[in-house]
């Protein structure tokens, strides 16, 4: 099991994943996809870093929606070491 960010480097990984983070960040803002912002409640799942970051980066103003989480395994195992810390 590999990110789509993970790659042999810990600097490469490091600056696709503030990349990814970006883009998703973007996204968010325009209280994008609809559906997520229409949603009663979240259910999330691994990797545990996605629900962190839904919580995270979720654009001011909005309200905060009531997450779930299913764990079904180790929870940091793909997570940066940048952000162990965090999450």
């Amino acid at each position: 099991y590999q990110q789509d960010w993970a790659e042999t480097s810990a600097a490469t990984n490091e600056a696709n994943f503030a990349v990814l983070v970006s883009s998703f960040r973007e996204v968010l803002g325009r209280r994008e996809p609809r559906e997520l912002f229409a949603a009663d409640m979240l259910l999330c799942t691994r990797p545990f870093l996605f629900c962190w970051l839904l919580r995270k980066l979720w654009p001011d103003g909005s309200a905060q929606l009531p997450m779930l989480h299913y764990y079904s395994g180790p929870l940091l195992f793909d997570t940066p070491a940048g952000e162990k810390l965090e999450v």
